[in-house]
This record gives structure tokens, sequence and C-alpha cells, in this order.
């Protein structure tokens, strides 16, 4: 018996995202704490690091959607993953802002110029009933990164002492660059390129067509959703390292063992998520995680206890991939497979400017109040906004396939 193309594409899009999303920019929270002390920067200036950073992968994630509409996906995202490794080589020789900055832009433009085109891509080779599960798949690269970089950083520590960042960036530059290769090397655009139709998929058109035509006003209404979830998590991602040694005490040795198990929780987190909207619909499903995201990063910022960081974090993980999981499923369903690409396209543009603002104005609060413990519980308002919206969203997506566009 055959095994469909669709086993091999999704697992080696779940790599590609470790390679871009995984390393390029979840490694900067527990890389940032020795950058810091070895080219003295402010807590501020690390903020306009991180802020660049997400600008780049703004410009890329924006541009990738349409240049892989037009050519293909796997003609945007080997050279994305090229940029990716280029932009952690130039950061690991970096000597102050300038160079890390120049580093962490082109890491942000290849890192946004794969992910984007790889969620479409990867979602395109499975039908309706199971794409929010494969999205699932997809985003757990991200998982995957941090557990690698939170094991990564103590053990260069004990080898290498202050430079140790340095080494980690080229290895993470390493790892994509080869990623990237293997990607390009298995990647089809289209099941009908190989003469396969997506997996789940038994017959007919009507399951490849999407449920409704390209709307601007639905667009803003994911938009704006969308840009709630960058505007959230980006602190709990970028200042995680930051807020569990300098507030609250937590060595390096024991920031970066959490940082692993969350990274272990964040795993399964989109899986168990879409499996969950796939099942009870995706806007009902986006609007239960966001509620759940939001109770849990407010008790993180106003934690007591080291023991009510510590759950918490972890519950958090639990459902941190599940949102750009069940989006990336919406767009498909909302626009179709010819469509995906570009629409995510558009939708990252939301959900980037809200990581832009957020380092930047998490770290001038930081700064000003002495403490990470108010951002984080400030921007739980976030998700519960972000809850409200999905719930106002058109008629659940998740119908049978034979109902008319409208």
């Amino acid at each position: 018996m055959r095994i469909h193309r669709a086993f091999f594409i999704v697992p080696i899009g779940c790599l590609t995202v470790l390679g871009s999303l995984g390393f390029g920019r979840f490694s900067y929270a527990l890389f940032l704490p020795g950058m810091e002390k070895t080219l003295g920067w402010s807590t501020a200036g690390a903020g306009v690091v991180a802020s660049f950073a997400f600008g780049g992968y703004l410009l890329g994630a924006v541009s990738a959607g349409g240049l892989a509409s037009r050519f293909g996906p796997r003609r945007v995202i080997f050279p994305s993953m090229v940029l990716v490794a280029l932009g952690l080589a130039l950061t690991a020789l970096s000597q102050g802002y300038a160079l890390a900055l120049i580093g962490q832009i082109l890491t942000g433009l290849g890192t946004g110029g794969a992910n984007v085109p790889v969620m479409a891509l990867g979602m395109s080779w499975v039908g309706r009933r199971w794409r929010a599960l494969a999205s699932g798949l997809l985003v757990a690269g991200s998982g995957i990164g941090l557990v690698i970089s939170g094991a990564l950083v103590p053990a260069l520590a004990a080898a290498y002492g202050g430079e140790s960042w340095r080494y980690g960036w080229a290895l993470l530059a390493l790892g994509s660059l080869l990623l990237g290769i293997l990607g390009y090397l298995v990647f089809r655009d289209r099941p009908e390129d190989v003469g396969l139709r997506p997996l789940g998929e038994s017959g007919g058109s009507g399951t490849a067509e999407p449920l409704r035509t390209f709307s601007r006003r639905l667009v803003w209404h994911l938009g704006v959703i969308y840009f709630m979830f960058g505007l959230s998590y980006v602190a709990f991602t970028t200042f995680f390292g930051a807020y569990l040694t300098a507030d609250r005490g937590f060595s390096l040795a024991a920031a970066g063992s959490l940082w692993s198990w969350v990274g272990i929780g964040t795993l399964p987190s989109g899986i168990i998520w879409g499996f969950v909207a796939d099942r009870i619909g995706h806007r009902r499903g986006l609007a239960l995680v966001y509620i759940l995201q939001g109770g849990f990063l407010l008790l993180f910022g106003l934690a007591l206890t080291r023991l009510d960081i510590v759950w918490s974090a972890l519950a958090y993980s639990l459902m941190l991939w599940s949102v750009p999981a069940i989006m990336a499923a919406m767009v498909l369903d909302y626009f179709g497979r010819s469509l995906a690409a570009a629409a995510l396209g558009i939708l990252t543009l939301f959900f980037g400017v809200g990581q832009l603002l957020a380092p930047v104005l998490s770290g001038l609060l930081a700064q000003s109040t002495g403490s990470f413990g108010p951002v984080f519980a400030l921007l739980a308002l976030g998700p519960t906004a972000g809850a409200l919206l999905a719930l106002l969203l058109p008629r659940d997506e998740r119908q049978p396939a034979t109902l008319s566009v409208n």
C-alpha cells in the first residue's frame, strides 16, 4: 500500500518551522541574558533589537504570502531558510548593537518568509476534516525549538561561559540551513503536482473550495483577533528568562530547565487544540483557548510563589501554539488553497504589528516599574478580547463541503 506523501510533507514542514521560528526566534529569550551581560545591553535596548527582528518577520511574512501564491511555496521557503541561517550567523559574530540588529532583521525576514508558505503548503495536503490538527503538527516545530534551546543554553554556558551564546547561535544557524535543504528536497506545492488528492478527500472538487469569498471585513476581523495573540504572547517568549532570573531569583540553569519544560508543553498544544477545534468548530475552539491563555498569563505575572510561576507557565505552554494552528486552518477554510498563503500573509501583518509593539512597550514598562510582573498581567487582556472577537466571527466555518460558496 502506497503511503500518502502528506505523511512526509507535514513532518518535514514541522522541521521547517523548527528551523525558522524555533531556532530563529524563540531561542532569543534564553540567549538574551548572556548577550546583555557580554555586550552591555539595557533591557530597553534588548527590546529594540527584538522589535526589529519582529519587524523583519512582518515584512518577510507579508511578502512571502503573495510570492508563494504566485510562484509556489517551495520556491519561497528555501531561500528564506538560507536567510535565517545567515542572520543567526551574523548574530553570533556581533560585538554590539549594529551587527546583532542586522542579523536579527535578516533572521526575521527569513523566518516570516519560511513560516507563512510552509503553513499553507502543509495544510493544502490535508482535507478539511483534519486541517487544524495538521496545522497543530506543523506549529509543534516551535515547541521543539524551545526544548532544544532550553537544553542547549545551560550546556554551552558550562562549557564556554559568558561567550556561550555565540556558539549557540552558530549551531542553530547550521541547523536551519540543513533543515532548509531537507525541505527543498521533499516539498511539492500541491498534491495534484504528483497525481494525488489532499489526504482524507475521497473525490470531487468541493473540498478544495473556500467557504467564503475574499472579504476585507472578514480579513480585518481575523486580523484583529490575531493581533491580540501577537501582542500578548511575545512578552512571555521574549522576557521569560529575564523575568525569572532578574525578578524572581531563578538561576540561569533553573530558568533554562523550566524553559525546556515549557517547550515540551508546547509540543502537543497545537495538536490537542487543533483536534478539539476540528470537532467543535474553529471559532469556538479559538475562543476557548484565548480564555484559558488570558487566565494563565495573568497568574504568571501575579504569581505569589515559585510554584505558581512554574505551573502557570506550564499550563500556558499547553495551549501556546493553538492560536496559530487554528488561525491557519480558518484561513484555508475561509479563502481556499489558492489564496491561503496570501491571506495568511495579510493576517500576519496584524500579528506582526502586535509582536513589533510588545517588546518595546514591555521593556519600557518593565524598566519603569522595575518588574515584568505587571507587564504579563496587563497583556492578559489581549486574549480576553480575542475570545470575544472570535465568538463574533461569521457562521462556524466547519460545514459540509457541498454547501455553496457565498
